[in-house]
């Protein structure tokens, strides 16, 4: 008999993690248009703005929508609505399902990111693991526009190994 993958509920999830956001660890990968992880050092001076842009927002995005009757529903049965937050499981996802993989099963064969050893003009995107204090994570997966890639008052820059904010 084949089990039903429990869902996750979002709004118990966002309250939960609003409660313990400024105790959250982050761990910081790039991916490659192969969708080959490569292992980032997030500066101290850039981790609460990396909270900031990948976690906070998102749950107080999910925080609101639970005060305006947001809902949950199926993307793969669902049209574009509005206040409708849409899911899926990682398993329709691929490409999603073998870079988790990656970074839970074969950590120890990414490499770390070298702006001297990699283009940064390949990198598809940016995922952080974020890690509660009970041990319990999740990821949050931001896709780079390379025409985005400025410098400016909120950017960031890659020295050796480590992402920090940008300093002219």
């Amino acid at each position: 008999m084949e089990e039903k993958a429990e869902t996750t509920d979002i709004f118990l999830w966002a309250n939960q993690t609003d409660g313990v956001k400024n105790e959250l660890t982050l761990e910081m990968f790039l991916f490659n248009k192969n969708y080959t992880p490569y292992e980032v050092k997030l500066s101290k001076s850039l981790e609460a703005q990396a909270r900031t842009l990948f976690v906070n927002d998102l749950v107080n995005t999910v925080n609101f929508g639970a005060g305006t009757g947001m809902s949950v529903r199926d993307f793969e049965l669902s049209e574009a609505e509005e206040n409708v937050l849409l899911r899926t499981d990682v398993e329709k996802v691929g490409r999603a399902e073998t870079l988790l993989y990656l970074i839970e099963k074969e950590r120890s064969d990414i490499l770390q990111f070298s702006e001297t050893e990699h283009e940064f003009k390949r990198i598809k995107g940016i995922l952080i693991k974020v890690t509660r204090p009970d041990g319990k994570y999740f990821y949050v997966a931001k896709a780079v526009q390379q025409s985005n890639v400025l410098p400016g008052a909120v950017s960031w820059q890659l020295t050796r190994d480590t992402c920090a904010p940008f300093e002219p």
